[in-house]
């Protein structure tokens, strides 16, 4: 079954006036903290490219907590779950846009983005201001043609993005040395694992909920990985996979359409009192409380 992700029409008609959005491709907002598209986890149906220019932002990335302070970059990827947990002074901006607006693009943007990439997912580093400073003109010029359309705006906000599209690639190229990783001292056979997990855990905690069913994917014994990743991550599988339940119902309940029963069926439990008694447990409220908090 495949996972649950919001598209950028959805996350435009979310946002506030301050959102600008092309044809359900590309979306631009320079108040991305504030726009409340990330209050929940949620996993976009999109590339997600963050500039910061100053402040600081509390965020997660596949349930794991992330700050950034200062000047930097952030790249998401469509297979994430993000959050915004909370921001300080925050001067950024963001471009989120589809595979579609990557594959309309004449270079093969996707093969350079893939060997510039030095992590398969995910990518963040703190980067001087003076690198990151030529970026601005192209959010103000999409912005400003968005705000004010022309009969030229589809070839400009097209030009507009593969250059800036370019530009990233090279600032992530020009600053792979400093990309902001999980703790490199720590061992390697523990990370590797953990990394593993996390992706096993991605593709099918919708299904499988059982740290026997993961501890066989990954050919270890329920009893090494429980310890490997409690090691390394401080949490036990379990709580993993649990939390990675919940982001994903969350993400279902406040950003989707669909009903409590459809979201019991996707997330495989057997009933609906069941997800119910299990939602419940893990935030305190019941499915249907936690949807009028987000709808009333």
């Amino acid at each position: 079954m495949s996972l649950n992700r919001i598209t950028i029409e959805q996350l435009s008609n979310i946002g506030r006036t301050r959102v600008l959005s092309y044809k359900g491709k590309l979306m631009v907002s320079d108040h991305i903290a504030q726009e409340y598209l990330f209050e929940e986890p949620c996993r976009i149906d999109a590339f997600l490219v963050l500039v910061i220019l100053r402040g600081k932002l509390m965020y997660e990335v596949n349930l794991e907590q992330y700050e950034m302070e200062g000047s930097g970059i952030v790249v998401n990827m469509p297979t994430n779950i993000i959050q915004f947990k909370g921001s300080e002074n925050l001067d950024a901006y963001a471009i989120l846009f589809s595979t579609e607006m990557i594959e309309s693009s004449p270079y093969d943007l996707r093969q350079l983005a893939n060997s510039y990439l030095p992590i398969k997912h995910y990518f963040r580093a703190k980067v001087p201001l003076e690198i990151i400073e030529p970026l601005i003109p192209y959010y103000g010029l999409m912005k400003a043609y968005l705000s004010h359309p022309v009969p030229e705006t589809d070839g400009i906000i097209g030009s507009l993005f593969q250059a800036f599209l370019l530009s990233v690639l090279s600032v992530i190229r020009q600053n792979q040395l400093q990309a902001l990783d999980i703790d490199q001292s720590a061992n390697r056979g523990s990370r590797l694992l953990y990394q593993r997990f996390l992706d096993l855990v991605t593709q099918h905690h919708q299904q499988e909920r059982t740290v026997q069913f993961y501890a066989d994917k990954l050919c270890v014994t329920p009893k090494y990985l429980s310890m490997a990743i409690k090691e390394f991550s401080g949490r036990n599988p379990s709580d993993w996979i649990c939390d990675y339940v919940i982001a994903e119902a969350k993400s279902l309940l406040h950003y989707s359409q669909i009903s409590i029963q459809e979201v019991t069926f996707r997330l495989n439990f057997p009933t609906q009192s069941a997800f119910g008694k299990f939602f419940k447990q893990k935030t305190g409220y019941s499915p249907t409380e936690y949807q009028k908090m987000h709808f009333t």
